[in-house]
């Protein structure tokens, strides 16, 4: 029986689309297989070009790269096990957060009895979903930057497997936070923005510590490369 892993794939930039070519002894039984995958890619509309890599949106890797084909690998397997295969791991790594948000979708979940993973249990999750196929690791909250290990936990994510993305209230995006997000591999980030007022801002979030969000995380100096996104309320 032909196995997956005896065949080889090489992928090509033409604009906006992918052009991919398969190869190796079993390559004939997985053309169809190959094409099908690469339309379903080229069905997504290209946000940004990255020198020669094609980014999609916040949840999928860029195309060509390493992480890029694992998501290709894990769309193939799936197809051939009949049945959807783990693409995104959102860990909730602290429920701290220095606002409450009357919109906060992770308040339900809030746990006071319980503990936080350790770094170490933390960083088994993460090689577990990508080991799945996952080939995206959100890190959220709570707030995430309330955790002193978050960097280390962003450079623990495999890039031949997966990107790393993180959210955050944006209350401690620092200049200093902002180059440790950069420094760790971090690939995108989404920053919460509830209003452009800093009074509603400070009345939708619950708390005065938030109440410079809007203009604390878009007047840090953003010398890095990133993908940011405003999440959905």
């Amino acid at each position: 029986m032909p196995r997956f892993e005896d065949i080889g794939l090489e992928c090509e930039v033409m604009g906006d689309r992918i052009e991919a070519n398969v190869f190796g002894p079993p390559a004939s039984l997985f053309e169809d297989q190959v094409a099908r995958v690469v339309n379903a890619i080229n069905s997504l509309k290209v946000i940004a070009h990255r020198g020669d890599r094609l980014v999609y949106n916040l949840y999928n890797p860029p195309q060509p790269t390493r992480a890029g084909f694992h998501a290709f690998e894990r769309n193939m397997k799936a197809e051939m096990a009949g049945h959807a295969l783990p693409a995104t791991a959102n860990l909730a790594i602290t429920m701290a957060c220095q606002c409450r948000c009357v919109h906060c979708s992770a308040e339900r979940f809030r746990d006071n009895g319980g503990r936080e993973l350790t770094t170490d249990e933390l960083k088994s999750v993460v090689t577990q979903a990508t080991d799945l196929g996952c080939t995206v690791v959100i890190f959220t909250g709570g707030e995430p930057l309330l955790r002193d290990d978050l960097f280390e936990l962003i450079a623990h994510v495999d890039r031949d497997n997966a990107v790393p993305m993180a959210f955050t209230n944006g209350d401690l995006l620092t200049a200093q936070n902002v180059s440790k997000f950069a420094d760790a591999g971090l690939y995108s980030m989404y920053v919460s923005i509830d209003s452009p007022d800093r009074r509603s801002t400070t009345a939708c979030a619950g708390a005065r510590a938030c109440s410079k969000r809007p203009s604390k995380a878009f007047t840090a100096p953003w010398t890095r490369e990133y993908s940011s996104g405003s999440p959905p309320t």
